[in-house]
């Protein structure tokens, strides 16, 4: 108990010690480096947007442990030229309105790391070629683990990724039948085998899928030159996976039995679209933890639908599960993130093309992904180490070509063509950190070609953007932003815009998941900006900027704009190179999600609080969060030796995941979830039915495995010999063996008289009852529901109303009507314009559609880019 105190006040002064810094102090002014943009304002709609909140006493720079290391900063800074007024050094306590002065700079320690991201990337694009990527796929098939189960019986299922089905179906008083593969490697005919009637063959190559598939850890599914329809109408299925999902050379379509046809998506409202409880279900494809997945040369159409998390058409998605309180399979499941390789497919009509959470090691290469209802492209929440390149990605119909969000990092989009989508071309968004946008073409979408929102320590490199309808390049309260060596030509506003935006009115947005700073800064170099509608530059709001060795027209008529219009004179004097600092927020509060492990504390403490029989299992979890896994084993050594059945399962559980696990060793700890279902661990019972979905294990090797346990239970231990040595813990006194002998006695009495053949049939026989959707499922769901659509019904009753106020005000009234007849010429502009040079850029598109066709059997020409773009009449 004392070492669990003695953590307490380490984790608790942690959490809430407040840290100050030493900063330098200054004013600035007309003769400063930072420019005070005030001076120069205009009136104009103030519902436009919020205003920025900036103390204007003074300004800090820097935040350092010692007052030394700011006495040195402001040394060197004074010497380099920096001109400080009334300046000082003091110990402040930042916060999110603590306003820095900002350094346009790219730092050198990211510049290196994302050369090294991209030469490995790089090496890794050209291994991605169909011919290698078909040997991964098995060849030879083997297994009889082909079962039906209930959708709610299988505990491994996420509730709430199966409950819009499980709604439906007993609404419309359908089967709640399921397949279920484990132990093996089976073809679709495998399964056509076992259930013809679940699996219909209605053509040589093409089979009807009518019942939702679930691929266990064991098992692995190959669908290799098959047409395969996925029953929308009348009993929506889908298809979920632990395991290995293998799709070559396959057309995937949603079908309704009803039409005999392709499944139509219902009509959603435009204000519903991304409502969570309206939609009817449609088939998709989802990867849980552990999963594999290979998708080469194929066709997927009408997948997905908007409900909870990863319903949305193909999805990789390790789900969260509370720390305390789920069970010990689904805890070592999720000791790896999915991961997948999607290569030469065409995806359209679905939800979204592709969206992932919190997976890794993904590769979306070669793609042609169009036409569908939000995003083509959506790795989202902690997602990493991904390439997203040689894909042609258009016409998304209310967002984005690609998007990457929440904390996604290590991930490398290059050489797509992102053309004519609703939105944006490609999107950083919402603190997402080394990525490099590479040497694509993004060309003719709807907003800006490349956007960074909220996300820092990006870069930008080698990209031909232009005829995008409002900016090239947006760079919004992002810092440590490098944008180098692109085409920034004719597009509807400004080439590059750099600005620091107040978007606290955004009601739809989480701030404690998703807080940002008010602050921006950028380094443009060696770009060629020109030909575009408003400014080349603008710098808004003091984003700081630094720009140099940049190529321009110098016949446009609007060179720079809004904070860079006072210098004008000066930028062109010193050959467009300038610097200009910038004012912020630096503060960067620590979103929610990171701070999940604060929050488990929390929860353990309270745990500890109560002086259960519990605690020792609880600290196993806080060695575990700190990644002190021998202190977790030998804690959970320890409480498993005072009979806490849970963490004898919980120690077998992390025992198995080991790699290179013997066969003896395996059967080792079975027979320890046995042990800890045989004292009383309720979780155990149920942990015991589905091992075969997570192991590779027979009823013979169970049969096996409860005799071990019953012999050691016999002679009053627990743990095996193996495990016994070097650890005192497991060496029990008189007392608990008697304990652990009636244990065995009572339940060996149970299972003899219950005269069924094996072990798992006894299990079995006792979890028949087991059901994933509890009785008061339907009212958790609804308030879940709730919750996640109340704030975005907020947002659009914000939209409307805001309508309302800017149409009432003279000066809002006329920012609105500027701004429609602007985008209204400014597109007409881009069109005609497209519609009379678009063979000038042939070549351009060529070059793209060479490298994406290196990667697909389907080859696509520069015909389908002009289809894409609609233009009229032939060269």
């Amino acid at each position: 108990m004392r070492v669990i105190l003695i953590i307490s006040l380490l984790l608790f002064s942690s959490l809430f010690a407040k840290r100050g810094c030493y900063s330098i102090k200054t004013e600035v002014g007309l003769f400063t480096p930072v420019y005070p943009n005030e001076i120069f304002s205009i009136k104009t709609c103030k519902l436009k947007e919020l205003p920025l909140t900036f103390d204007e006493d003074g300004y800090y720079i820097g935040c350092y442990k010692t007052k030394k290391e700011a006495i040195n900063r402001y040394r060197f800074l004074k010497k380099s030229g920096f001109r400080f007024k009334n300046e000082k050094i003091l110990k402040i306590y930042p916060t999110q309105y603590t306003p820095f002065v900002i350094f346009p700079y790219f730092a050198k320690s990211t510049q290196k790391k994302l050369a090294q991201y991209k030469k490995e990337f790089l090496e890794r694009l050209e291994t991605l070629t169909p011919t290698r990527l078909e040997k991964r796929i098995p060849k030879n098939f083997y297994g009889d683990g082909i079962e039906l189960k209930d959708i709610d019986a299988v505990s491994l299922l996420p509730i709430p990724n199966i409950f819009a089905f499980y709604r439906y179906y007993t609404k419309h008083h359908l089967s709640k039948k399921m397949i279920v593969l484990y132990n093996g490697i089976y073809s679709i005919k495998d399964i056509h085998k076992k259930f013809p009637y679940l699996v219909r063959k209605i053509a040589p190559k093409t089979y009807l899928l009518k019942a939702p598939l679930y691929i266990a850890k064991t098992a692995s599914l190959v669908i290799q030159n098959k047409k395969i329809l996925l029953e929308t109408e009348p009993k929506p299925i889908f298809i979920m996976y632990h395991g290995n999902l293998f799709i070559d050379n396959s057309s995937i379509t949603t079908y309704s039995d009803i039409t005999k046809g392709f499944a139509k998506r219902e009509y959603i409202k435009e204000e519903e679209i991304l409502l969570v409880g309206k939609q009817k279900p449609r088939p998709y494809f989802l990867g849980l933890s552990n999963s594999n997945t290979l998708f080469l040369n194929s066709s997927f159409r009408g997948l997905g639908f908007h409900d909870s998390v990863s319903t949305f058409g193909i999805a990789l998605a390790q789900l969260p599960t509370s720390i305390l309180h789920v069970s010990n399979i689904l805890n070592f499941l999720r000791l790896e993130k999915p991961q997948g390789t999607y290569v030469g497919n065409e995806i359209y009509d679905s939800m979204m093309g592709f969206y992932s959470a919190n997976a890794k090691n993904i590769d979306i290469v070669g793609n042609y992904i169009h036409h569908n209802i939000i995003y083509d492209v959506d790795p989202h929440d902690f997602s990493t180490n991904l390439i997203i390149a040689r894909n042609l990605l258009s016409d998304a119909h209310h967002a984005h070509g690609v998007v990457i969000s929440r904390g996604v990092n290590k991930t490398f989009i290059a050489q797509n063509i992102a053309i004519h989508n609703h939105s944006d071309g490609i999107m950083l968004d919402r603190k997402c950190p080394d990525n490099i946008i590479y040497d694509n073409l993004s060309f003719a979408n709807g907003y800006m070609g490349i956007s960074f929102q909220e996300t820092d320590n990006n870069s930008i490199e080698n990209n031909y953007v232009a005829y995008n309808i409002i900016d090239g390049i947006i760079i919004r309260n992002s810092l440590n932003t490098l944008i180098k060596n692109n085409h920034i030509i004719k597009n509807g506003r400004n080439g590059i815009e750099v600005l620091v935006k107040n978007i606290d009115d955004t009601v739809y947005r989480d701030f404690a998941r998703d807080p940002y700073h008010k602050a921006a800064s950028c380094v443009v170099i060696d770009n060629t900006i020109r030909n575009n509608i408003n400014n080349q530059i603008t710098v808004k709001n003091r984003a700081a900027i630094k720009m140099y060795r940049n190529h321009f027209d110098k016949n446009d008529i609007n060179l720079f704009g809004e904070n860079l219009t006072p210098f004008i004179e000066k930028i062109i004097k010193n050959n467009f190179n300038f610097k200009l600092y910038g004012i912020g927020n630096r503060f960067h509060p620590i979103p929610t999600d990171e701070l999940k492990i604060q929050e488990s504390f929390y929860d353990i403490f309270a745990e500890l609080s109560l002086y259960n029989s519990h605690s020792g299992l609880v600290l196993a979890e806080i060695y575990r969060l700190l990644d002190l896994y021998s202190l977790m084993i030998q804690e959970l050594k320890r409480e498993a030796s005072n009979l806490i059945a849970r963490a004898l399962e919980a120690y077998a559980f992390y025992k198995l995941a080991q790699k290179d696990i013997t066969k003896k060793q395996i059967l080792t700890y079975v027979s320890y979830i046995i042990e800890s279902a045989i004292m009383g661990d309720k979780d155990a019972f149920l942990s015991i039915s589905e091992l075969k979905y997570v192991l590779p294990i027979s009823t013979n090797d169970l049969q096996s495995a409860y005799m071990q346990a019953k012999k050691r239970m016999q002679r009053g231990e627990i743990f095996s010999k193996e495990d016994k040595k070097d650890s005192i813990v497991c060496h029990f006194p008189l007392f608990p063996k008697k304990v652990v002998r009636a244990y065995i006695e009572r339940f060996d009495y149970q299972y003899r008289h219950s005269k069924l053949h094996n072990i798992i049939s006894f299990f079995n026989e006792i979890n028949k009852n087991f059901s994933l959707m509890p009785p008061n499922i339907f009212q958790k769901m609804q308030e879940i529901y709730r919750e996640k659509n109340l704030p975005k019904i907020r947002y659009i009753h914000y939209l409307k109303q805001k309508k309302i106020m800017l149409e009432r005000g003279l000066l809002c009234r006329r920012y609105v009507q500027k701004n429609s007849y602007t985008l209204a010429e400014s597109k007409k502009v881009l069109a005609d314009d497209l519609q009379e040079n678009i063979y000038k850029y042939k070549p351009l598109f060529e070059r793209y559609l060479h490298l994406i066709n290196k990667h697909r059997k389907k080859k696509i020409g520069f015909d389908e880019i002009v289809k894409i773009l609609h233009i009229k009449g032939t060269r």
